[in-house]
């Protein structure tokens, strides 16, 4: 498997500096790191720049409001130091609560379960989606993610099973989950209260 292409790119052309990656991948995806606002954009192997910089520039008032909105937020729940008994119990947590949650959300958004589902101890990412060129689809959250209230979980699992549908963080992807989860703004932004 090749590696990662990570180069970053200077703010330009009304664009905002952002970290490309190109990777084998088959969507471009944009996302915003918590705390620092990077914005990294993420490309298949041989999609052109231009291509990725017209994606970024189509989605650039929604990409500098969350770039807004994370840099306001200060270090929390999924940078604190856990001890050995806190990890075994929120990983405990996470496997009895999440796949029911995906399950539900499966349902409600008429796909399939998940290939896999599994946890790390993520400190930047609540949660991942990955689908494989066979069809195979992974949903990866982080055990820290049970340190916050149930409905904001719920929003985060919501967030993951929808990418199932739409790998990007399309106008189309929040239509759906605001569809299927009318307040998800709110409880999403518990996760940033704590």
């Amino acid at each position: 498997m090749k590696t990662n292409n990570k180069k970053q790119i200077a703010a330009k052309n009304n664009l905002p500096a952002y970290t490309l990656i190109r990777s084998d991948r088959r969507s471009m995806e944009i996302r915003i790191l918590p705390i620092t606002g990077e914005i990294v954009l993420r490309i298949p192997r041989r999609t052109a720049q231009k291509t990725a910089e017209a994606f970024l520039m189509r989605n650039l008032a929604s990409v500098l409001s969350h770039v807004a909105h994370a840099k306001e937020i200060q270090p929390d729940n999924m940078l604190a130091e856990l001890t050995d008994n806190e990890i075994k119990a929120l990983k405990q947590a996470a496997a009895e609560a999440i796949p029911g949650r995906v399950r539900h959300w499966t349902e409600q958004l008429g796909l399939p379960m998940p290939d896999k589902i599994s946890y790390t101890a993520a400190k930047q990412r609540y949660g991942s989606c990955r689908k494989y060129h066979d069809g195979r689809i992974h949903l990866c959250f982080s055990y820290r993610l049970m340190q916050y209230p149930a409905n904001a979980v719920d929003a985060v699992v919501l967030h993951e099973v929808a990418h199932m549908r739409h790998l990007d963080h399309s106008e189309a992807f929040y239509a759906l989950i605001h569809t299927h989860m009318p307040d998800y703004s709110l409880r999403h932004a518990k996760l940033k209260q704590s």
